[in-house]
């Protein structure tokens, strides 16, 4: 196997090296819509005649259109207008209005890319979640987009399905950042509030920055620890009862809980 390394765009160069990336604010779509191939990186390519092209990343999409005669699939992975969306409903950008409107800009930006993705027959969009679809589909009716579920909904087959007794496992499994702040930092008094719970749950968290949280959760006298690292995912996932994820921002089959409708582009 070979691997070639493509250098970005003259235009991207340029601006890094005069510092200039500052300008992406003025321009009209996303930053990285304006790298592009060079003519001879499409000749090498044309020259492979692959039975596909496999593209990752959602700015990519004028490449698409530089291959007309072989099947391609791209790789979004998430819409990121959904994502600058539900951004623009978290209580990270409610009392920052700077931070609001490069959200907003964003999400315009984002979503008139999205609503030009080229569209023939060829093409299939690859998205990892249901609500990704359905936003990218309404927001550009003509492409094809298909999702494929995270592989941890495939659990093992040896997986018993019952609770665990004298107590329930439950597993809160990521990161405490921006995708699950708001919403945990809502769940967490509520846990601490209703004390007749610890005796019958107790909470696992896997990943990292959970440490204040179990803390909190051993003082209301729940039984609570956290996990900072796995071999394998699915071994330790199916070990628990409820797998709770609450992501307050994202996308994936996260459903909205801050619908905003701006402009023509509404969904």
């Amino acid at each position: 196997m070979k691997i070639h390394f493509v250098k970005p765009s003259r235009l991207i160069r340029f601006l890094f090296k005069l510092h200039l990336g500052f300008l992406k604010n003025l321009l009209p779509y996303p930053f990285g819509y304006y790298d592009s191939l060079n003519k001879k990186t499409i000749l090498e390519i044309k020259k492979l005649k692959a039975d596909g092209l496999w593209i990752n990343g959602n700015f990519l999409s004028k490449i698409l259109t530089y291959f007309p005669e072989t099947k391609r699939v791209m790789t979004l992975p998430d819409c990121v207008s959904l994502y600058y969306l539900r951004l623009m409903g978290d209580n990270s950008a409610k009392y920052n209005h700077l931070r609001l409107m490069a959200y907003c800009d964003q999400y315009y930006k984002n979503l008139k890319m999205e609503h030009e993705y080229p569209a023939d027959e060829n093409i299939t969009y690859h998205v990892v979640g249901l609500e990704d679809k359905k936003f990218l589909a309404a927001n550009n009716p003509d492409i094809h987009v298909e999702f494929i579920r995270h592989p941890h909904y495939n659990y093992l087959p040896n997986k018993v399905i019952k609770f665990s007794k004298p107590k329930i496992k439950i597993l809160i499994a990521g990161q405490y950042n921006l995708y699950m702040k708001t919403a945990f930092d809502e769940l967490l008094p509520v846990l601490c509030k209703h004390i007749e719970l610890v005796n019958h749950y107790s909470i696992t968290f896997l990943g990292r920055g959970w440490d204040f949280a179990v803390s909190q959760l051993k003082a209301a006298g729940y039984e609570s620890q956290r996990i900072g690292y796995v071999d394998t995912y699915m071994q330790e996932i199916i070990k628990y009862d409820i797998q709770l994820a609450p992501i307050s921002v994202g996308t994936g089959p996260f459903s909205n809980r801050h619908a905003l409708c701006f402009g023509k582009y509404c969904c």
